[in-house]
């Protein structure tokens, strides 16, 4: 027998947030009541994700199990279907856990047995950082400077989180890979041919913002 959902306190906020980054990403959205918490099913042609919102950290691993029952379900239809999709447990939440909780919420996160469970903390109510936070299950936009070209570097930021990377460690080495060529002519940078060397110079830049962090 299934055991009952525990009480968990919603954060409506966000959960709003996260239906509409999801449905302006072309994603079909829906509501779905888990034992009274509500949470979204979202589906697009390449992934389907169930995501709920929670105020409180802990609340986090008493909703994981029936999102994650829920996600089979849907994928096992979807086989059923003949539809090949990448399903996505995520829960987000604005809260921040303490030390003793951080090795349990990555054990949850490398739990790979069927499905990819994403976890986002400290989470901030804005669209913004939502997109953010969740930015792995969307759509790769086509990303162009004000001159109309496309930007190797904004796409090379979104394929680096939607491989799993975290957006604001990305985010500081493509910052950092920008000033380092702030000052340099558009003769030079073409000369160091940006679109092939990009992705070696940007893994030093991470490499380094890692072993900060480890300090």
């Amino acid at each position: 027998m299934t055991p009952a959902l525990q009480p968990v306190e919603v954060d409506a906020e966000l959960l709003q947030l996260a239906e509409i980054v999801l449905r302006q990403s072309r994603y079909t959205v829906e509501r779905i009541p888990i034992d009274g918490l509500p949470c979204l099913l979202g589906e697009d042609q390449d992934n389907v994700v169930v995501l709920a919102a929670v105020v409180a950290v802990e609340d986090i691993f008493n909703v994981e199990p029936p999102l994650s029952r829920l996600l089979s379900s849907r994928l096992t239809d979807a086989h059923a279907e003949s539809k090949k999709w990448d399903g996505y447990v995520i829960v987000i939440t604005s809260g921040r856990p303490d030390d003793s909780m951080t090795e349990a919420l990555n054990a949850l996160t490398q739990n790979l047995n069927e499905l990819r469970r994403l976890v986002r903390i400290g989470v901030d109510t804005t669209r913004a950082d939502v997109e953010r936070s969740i930015r792995a299950v969307l759509p790769l936009s086509k990303v162009t400077d004000d001159a109309g070209l496309l930007d190797p570097l904004a796409a090379l930021e979104q394929r680096l989180v939607a491989d799993g990377l975290e957006a604001e460690e990305v985010a500081a080495a493509i910052t950092a890979f920008r000033a380092t060529t702030a000052s340099d002519s558009p003769t030079d940078v073409e000369e160091r041919e940006i679109d092939r060397d990009v992705d070696a110079d940007l893994e030093s830049e991470l490499d380094s913002a890692g072993e900060a962090n480890d300090e």
